[in-house]
């Protein structure tokens, strides 16, 4: 199975159709809301992504507060994507991050979220990231 298949598996998980009995899915702005806080890596534990209620994102490594990967995030959904995701085979329903770092703009789709963990799977590259709230 190729990467995108995984994560396309993964992504339908998380926003697949509703089955009776169910919560309705969640709504853009329920999951912009669960994304803002500071997430520690699991992969390594030195780095730290921040991701603030004004769009600005901060990816520190080993807590150093000069050397700051500074930018700007927003969500969005598989239907909705913004110019620099356009082109890219995104499902309709899934949630997306766009994280801009000085121009280098990276996407992730949101393969998991909760009030405790993150998991992103970076659309361009193949691989999921993993979180847990440090703050």
């Amino acid at each position: 199975m190729n990467r995108f298949a995984v994560g396309a598996v993964v992504l339908i998980l998380l926003a697949g159709p509703m089955r009776a009995g169910e919560a309705p899915p969640p709504s853009l702005d329920s999951v912009q809301r669960a994304l803002i806080g500071t997430w520690q890596s699991l992969g390594d534990t030195r780095f730290t992504r921040e991701l603030d209620a004004d769009g600005k994102a901060a990816d520190r490594y080993d807590g150093t507060p000069n050397d700051v990967i500074a930018g700007r995030w927003s969500a969005f959904q598989g239907a909705a994507p913004p110019k620099a995701a356009q082109g890219r085979k995104l499902i309709a329903d899934a949630f997306y991050v766009e994280l801009d770092q000085q121009g280098d703009v990276l996407i992730f789709a949101v393969a998991a979220l909760n009030s405790q963990s993150l998991q992103l799977y970076n659309v361009d590259r193949g691989d999921m990231l993993s979180f847990s709230r440090f703050k």
